[in-house]
Parts: structure tokens; C-alpha cells; sequence
């Protein structure tokens, strides 16, 4: 017997500690086009970018995590939002 893995996020409860995961939200390329991922004023040079990047699935982080031990909601810090955190402390 197989099993298929999943990719995930783990993150722990900066209240509890308790380490949690979280699956990843896939996305086909055209799901990401139908729910407006694409920018529509995208020019010829970001669609040629943005298709050999589609190619596969696309994979991205929720927006916001419950924790399971303390059922506490927390809001996810986007990749650039941490980057520039870093660089301005």
C-alpha cells in the first residue's frame, strides 16, 4: 500500500505553544486564473512568466489558523511582510 503526502505548514501557538499543522491550499492554474490571482492588466511578459510557473500545481498559505490545543484564531504573516520586519529591526 501507497499513501500520498500532503504539503503543510506548521506553525506553533504563540499562546500555548502547542505546534500545529496546516494543510496547503492548491490551486490548478486555472483555478488561480478564475478566482483572479492574474492580474488582468498583466503584460505579455508576466503571462509568458506566470504560465511556465503554473505549470503544476500551484501551492499557497491560509490566511488565518486555529490552534488546536487553545481554539485561539491568529492571522498568517505573508512572506514580504516578515522579510521587511526583519530588515527594519
Amino acid at each position: 500500500m501507497k499513501i500520498v503526502l500532503h504539503q503543510a505548514f506548521m506553525w506553533d501557538c504563540p499562546e500555548c505553544g502547542t505546534e500545529n499543522w496546516q494543510r496547503a491550499i492548491v490551486l490548478e492554474p486555472e483555478d488561480a486564473d478564475r478566482r483572479g490571482l492574474i492580474p488582468e492588466d498583466a503584460d505579455q511578459l508576466q503571462l509568458e512568466a506566470l504560465e511556465e510557473l503554473a505549470e503544476g500545481y500551484w501551492v499557497t498559505s491560509p490566511t488565518s489558523v486555529i490552534c488546536s490545543e487553545c481554539k485561539n484564531r491568529f492571522k498568517v504573516a505573508r512572506h514580504d511582510e516578515d522579510e521587511k520586519e526583519d530588515w527594519e529591526t
